[in-house]
């Protein structure tokens, strides 16, 4: 209730049709999310864990080392391996218990090959229309191209994991949505 709020006072002189939330936190309270916006549909970018994680912690040991010049990295990398695989755990049952006709599934090979033709279509799977949307996401998407503004380097071994074992976390993951590697 108190993040509805926040966007409602933010926007208050340009109020939304439709507000477009994106951060896989949200993951970790899709109930409470769903309770204060009743009417909202999921769309769910799908990509390979082992692919993700080293760059997650890789960015949170960034930001860390700009107050502390602890060095964590094993640590970190079993905090957030255990987080993110608690968060796709809860969203699964969410989904589960809200039912499939509230969510529009993007492959990420498929948003970076053709964002605009991804998002119309996950926008159509939702009962949705991306109309005058369309323009904004199609100059979003020429001025981003993959790796256009550089590649983030990492690596899981940094963090003390191997994809193997960031798989066996996410293996239902992996197996319900056919991620691919």
């Amino acid at each position: 209730a108190f993040h509805r709020r926040v966007l409602q006072l933010l926007q208050w002189h340009c109020p939304p049709r439709f507000w477009h939330l994106k951060t896989p936190v949200h993951m970790l309270a899709l109930d409470d999310l769903r309770a204060a916006y009743p009417g909202a549909k999921f769309i769910w970018t799908h990509r390979d864990p082992a692919a993700v994680l080293g760059s997650v912690c890789s960015l949170i040991a960034y930001t860390r080392s700009w107050v502390s010049d602890r060095d964590d990295a094993d640590e970190l990398g079993r905090e957030q391996l255990g987080l993110w695989a608690e968060a796709i755990r809860r969203a699964m049952d969410f989904r589960d218990r809200l039912g499939e006709e509230w969510f529009a599934d993007i492959g990420f090979a498929s948003l970076q090959s053709d964002p605009v033709a991804a998002v119309a279509d996950a926008y159509q799977r939702l009962g949705l229309h991306l109309g005058e949307g369309r323009g904004p996401v199609e100059e979003w998407a020429r001025a981003h191209p993959p790796g256009a503004h550089g590649v983030h380097e990492f690596a899981l071994d940094e963090f003390g994991l191997e994809v193997s074992t960031v798989r066996h976390a996410f293996a239902a993951y992996l197996d319900r949505f056919a991620v691919s590697e």
